[in-house]
């Protein structure tokens, strides 16, 4: 018994995919302690302000998200033929070209900050300047997160993810509690970035250090594979944040607060469920690479993703009002109960998909993720025509979530059968 169980934990999946959500889970409870605490100490206006912009940051993340799985590809590939001067190249590479990027964004975000304002009808210029410089920073740090993750440090992974859960939550209470209000929450959100970006150098710094390899990376192959995936991960993004800023657009205040709460508790489903595709991403690469059968891999990763999403989702149903009560004191957020089944069908639904795509991009197949953003703006344009109510935009959300991952699977079905064939 005790040598099966081993053999089972041996597994680099199930133990690397333990690993980080160990560290999910411990830094979810501090997410949910944030949310808990500042649905509290804020008006529920503020709230919807606050996940507003996060929702803003996460948007303009799309280009972070996009580096993290380019870096994690080339470094997965690279590592598996023990290349260290190759990941030196690669690092040293990227990061000059992200300041590139950098510094052209800074400009061009002179003439956006008052449609921003506008739009969000956010009129405290500091919320939006702390927000941007998030969204910079974000940058340098998805380099040094895919290079963890590449060389498959997820013990570091899931301890700076935890640990910047954790300041997060503190440095925000804090500042709140200093009467900073709004402010402090969101200045409190960056720096959770801000420090643990920092200590990703001490495990990596023998990469940067390192001496260059004399085979060259070409960046031209790097760029060919970062445009599909910044048009996936921009869909997939997309869909969870595009929501939250119509609703602040087209509803009240209080109506984006109560939306933003649901969205929070719905997320639960996919945050709980992303480290399995976190950890699936650089096994699969690495066996792509050796040309090793990495199908199997992929399928215990959906059976796993497929039952902790669906059992998550029958608690949304049936105890819908003590799992918002958990986070949210105040009993006005109790007025959308009835709709966090259908949030938590929306984030299943979008979980399944997202595993879908983080596996056609570990195998190098990147035409078909192209539906994420063809999808994506279906979601928009569905929520822009139909949002007299929260049930419409979540229904809308699920509609358009369900087409990509009926046209993922049976790509899939199509992918598989194929190579069969082949063989």
């Amino acid at each position: 018994m005790y040598s099966q169980l081993k053999n089972k934990f041996s597994n680099p999946l199930i133990l690397g995919s333990f690993i980080v959500m160990a560290g999910t889970t411990v830094g979810n409870v501090f997410n949910y302690l944030f949310h808990v605490s500042m649905g509290r100490f804020l008006t529920p206006a503020d709230y919807g302000t606050l996940m507003a912009l996060i929702s803003f940051i996460s948007i303009f993340g799309i280009l972070t998200t996009t580096i993290t799985t380019v870096v994690i590809k080339f470094v997965s590939s690279s590592n598996a033929v023990g290349s260290l001067g190759e990941i030196t190249h690669i690092l040293r590479g990227i990061y000059k070209k992200t300041i590139f990027i950098v510094f052209f964004g800074i400009i061009m975000f002179q003439f956006l900050f008052s449609p921003i304002e506008s739009f969000l009808n956010i009129h405290d210029r500091f919320l939006l300047d702390i927000s941007i410089i998030g969204v910079f920073l974000g940058f340098f740090g998805a380099i040094n997160s895919g290079a963890l993750q590449g060389l498959q440090k997820f013990h570091i992974v899931a301890l700076l993810g935890s640990g910047g859960s954790l300041l997060r939550l503190i440095s925000a209470l804090i500042f709140v509690y200093l009467g900073f209000g709004l402010r402090g929450a969101v200045v409190g959100f960056f720096l959770s970035f801000f420090l643990p970006y920092i200590l990703t150098f001490i495990p990596l710094k023998k990469y940067f250090l390192h001496k260059e390899s004399r085979k060259r990376v070409y960046f031209r192959e790097v760029l060919k594979y970062s445009f599909p995936v910044l048009i996936a991960f921009g869909g997939l993004s997309s869909f969870i944040n595009t929501d939250i800023i119509l609703v602040k657009h087209f509803f009240l205040d209080i109506d984006a607060g109560h939306y933003a709460a649901l969205s929070v508790i719905g997320r639960v489903i996919f945050f709980g469920t992303s480290s399995i595709s976190l950890v699936m991403f650089p096994i699969i690469a690495a066996k792509y690479e050796k040309r090793e059968n990495y199908n199997l891999t992929f399928l215990l990763s959906f059976v796993l993703v497929f039952i902790a999403s669906s059992s998550a989702l029958v608690f949304y149903f049936i105890i819908p009002k003590i799992l918002i009560q958990l986070l949210y004191f105040q009993g006005s957020y109790l007025i959308e109960a009835g709709n966090l089944g259908l949030m938590g069908i929306f984030y299943t639904v979008y979980s399944l998909a997202s595993l879908f795509i983080s596996f056609f991009l570990s195998i190098s197949k990147v035409k078909i993720v192209l539906f994420s953003i063809l999808t994506s703006i279906l979601q928009i344009v569905l929520i822009w025509n139909f949002h007299d109510n929260i049930r419409q935009v979540i229904t809308s959300s699920v509609i358009a979530s369900s087409v990509l991952l009926v046209i993922l699977v049976l790509y899939y079905i199509y992918y598989i059968y194929n190579a069969e064939r082949k063989k």
